[in-house]
Order: C-alpha cells, then structure tokens, then sequence
C-alpha cells in the first residue's frame, strides 16, 4: 500500500517494476497465510464465491475482447490485468480483517503517511525547481514518469502525477482522525493538512480540487457548531492572507487559465467527442459491449493505451456493455452500502459522498482501475469497519 500510495507509475503496466513487484509479492504472502492457517468460514465462501464470479465475469468479456478483430489481444490482457489488480487488493484487505490479522486503523495510518511523504517530496522537488537548483522536468523524464503539464501562473507549471489522485481524499480521511481513531497528533495532523492542499494545488486539476473542496464541505457539514465556527473562520483568515500574499491579480489569472482559458475548452472537447464515438461504437453492442481492450477506433486518446479514455464510464459501458456495467455498480455497491448501515451518522453519510464523488471520476478521468484504486476501494472498506457509532442523525 505504501509503494502504491507513492511510486507515480510511468504507464507501462509492466511486471518488473517495483509497485508490480511489491504486489505479486502481497498476493503471494496472503495466499500462504491462507494455506498455513488452513481454516474456513462461512463468510470465507461469501467472499471466495464473489471473487470467482468476478473472475468469471472478467474472463468471459476478456474472451469478447480477444475475439473482437479491432482490439489488440495485448489491450485486451492488459486491462483484465488492471481489473484483476483493483478487486485484488480490497479482496486481501477483507481477508486479513476478517481473520484479525490486521487493524483498520493502522491501513489508514500507513496510507496516509505515505501520502504524506510523497506531497512533502514533491513540494521539496517544486521548490528546488523554482530556485534554480535542478530542472524538474528534465528529471521526472528522466525518471520515466508520466505527468500533466500546463501553465499556472508567472512561471509557475502545473505537477500532477498518477498518484495526486489519493490526496483530495485522504485529505476528508485525516479530517475525520479523531471519528476514525487514528491516533494523529494535533501537529502532524496540521502539518498533513497543509501539505496535502499546497500539493493539490499544484496538480492544477479541476476535478481535484472541487474533491478536496468537498471533502471539507461534508467534514464542516458533521462537526457541531462550535467547532463550525472556529474551523470556518480559521480556514477564512487563511484564505484571506494566501490571497493577500499571492495577489488577486495572479489568483484571478490562474483562475481563468484553470477554468476558462483555451487549454480547458480544449480539454472538455476532447472529453465530448471521446464521448460521442464512445457510444456511437457501443451502439454496435449494446449489451455485452466490445470487451475488454476495445477502443472507438473514431477517436484514440492514448496511442500506447489505446483502450484507455478519460470518461471511463463511457469507455466502460463500449466494452462491457449494460450487462457487465451493472455488474460493476453492484460490485461498488457492496462497498457503498456498509456506509449506509444504521444507525446512521453524519462521518459514515459524508464518506458515503465522497465515495460517491470517487465512482463519479469516471465521468471526467481514468481512475477507477489501478492498483492505487484498489487501495482506495479498500480505505473505504477500512472506514466503514472503524466508524464509531455516534452522533447519529
């Protein structure tokens, strides 16, 4: 979880690279402890019978994709081997909980202390840029990892890594240490909270930045009136002196060069039509889809993964089709759900919508599939064991 949480992939999906590694390895360690412990259950089988069906499910359109004449069988294999890694990784998580070989708060201790790790690196990496010590571009080409670019403002460019995905998020997870029993001190849980913004920041993303917008919302929707106040007016003061310090001139530049310059309507076009050959392409199938691996030969947004396109769902629902998408919206349900179990309370309804805000992300980017996603998928899990039932509505 640590090396998912902070090694930015370089989007080869390849097996000898150290998150792949580090991954075969845990499913390997698992499985013995399986075998060594040589005990069983009846929620085992619940849980071994979803994960056979799942795998049936993932082989059958696997089987549409490689018989599908338009999609390359390695495009096929590589995203049931993405699939296999998402549901993988909650699945071991679900394991070793339900065998009291884990605490749920100590997942969540070290995922976010590794996301902590990487928004300190990656702030120290912006600010030995802007002094001029090294170029940072040249390095992280050098390194092999993929990233988003653009202008922000003054000179200042835009630093978005595969894994910034997780920070908007586990920023509402430290605002809910104390509901959550994670043991954070006041300082360290400050210092997060800073770092965790200033890196946001600088991936200059749309979408993630109204994710951690929201993720205060619903923590400030939860707390009492007291705390209402004082978190509000400190967050304001805040705000008020970043703007004074910054310059509204700048802050209003990086606002419109974010929201409404021509880079941005570019990229919501290229969201539109991605949609619309989409579902031109689905139209052909539209019940079991393409399969696996297939791709709207009309528009082609990665030329490496031509499978992959930032409206997922629409990518989802040309492969998969209606039937293998409800699928998929029953399988999330089974994580959904449990944040819902009464008596309801206002931490466990705001994790239910931000996980609610995560499924969403297929709308506008390719999140849902990754070993990182696993680890999320498992987070929500975590919180949905550890929530203390108190202040029910």
């Amino acid at each position: 979880m640590a090396a998912g949480i902070t090694l930015p992939s370089d989007g080869s999906h390849g097996f000898f690279t150290p998150k792949s590694l580090l991954f075969v390895s845990a499913v390997f360690s698992v499985g013995l402890i399986a075998i060594i412990r040589q005990k069983f259950h009846l929620k085992q089988l619940y849980h071994g019978l979803f994960l056979s069906f799942f795998l049936c499910f993932l082989i059958f359109w696997l089987i549409i994709g490689i018989a599908n004449p338009m999609t390359l069988t390695s495009s096929a294999f590589d995203q049931t081997k993405l699939f296999v890694v998402t549901i993988t990784v909650p699945m071991m998580t679900l394991y070793l909980y339900r065998e009291n070989l884990i605490d749920p708060r100590k997942i969540l201790r070290i995922v976010i202390l590794s996301n902590f790790a990487y928004c300190l690196v990656k702030l120290l990496l912006i600010s030995l840029h802007l002094f001029g010590v090294f170029n940072l571009w040249d390095f992280l080409s050098a390194a092999g990892i993929r990233i988003q670019q653009m202008s922000i403002v003054s000179g200042l460019q835009r630093l978005q890594t595969s894994v910034d995905i997780s920070t908007p998020f586990l920023f509402m997870f430290v605002l809910f240490s104390e509901e959550l029993g994670l043991s954070l001190s006041p300082l360290l849980r400050r210092c997060y909270l800073m770092a965790a913004v200033l890196s946001n920041l600088f991936t200059f993303s749309r979408y993630l930045l109204v994710i951690q917008a929201a993720a205060f919302f619903l923590y400030l929707c939860s707390v009492n009136s007291r705390k209402f106040v004082k978190t509000a007016g400190i967050t304001l003061a805040i705000i008020i002196l970043a703007v004074a310090v910054i310059g509204p001139q700048p802050l209003k530049k990086s606002i419109e060069q974010r929201f409404f310059s021509l880079s941005s309507s570019q990229s919501d076009q290229a969201r539109v039509e991605q949609v619309n050959a989409l579902m031109e392409h689905a139209e052909d199938s539209p019940y079991f889809g393409q399969g696996l691996g297939a791709h709207a030969p009309k528009v082609i947004r990665d030329h490496t993964l031509l499978h992959s396109y930032e409206v997922q769902w629409a990518a989802f629902l040309m492969q998969l089709g209606i039937v293998g998408v409800s699928i998929l919206l029953v399988s999330l349900l089974l994580i959904a759900l449990p944040l819902l179990k009464p008596p309801l309370t206002r931490p466990s309804l705001a994790f239910f919508f931000l996980f609610t805000l995560w499924i969403l992300s297929g709308f506008t980017n390719p999140f849902l599939i990754s070993l990182q996603s696993g680890i999320i998928y498992s987070l929500f899990l975590a919180v949905s064991w550890q929530l203390p039932c108190k202040n029910s509505l």
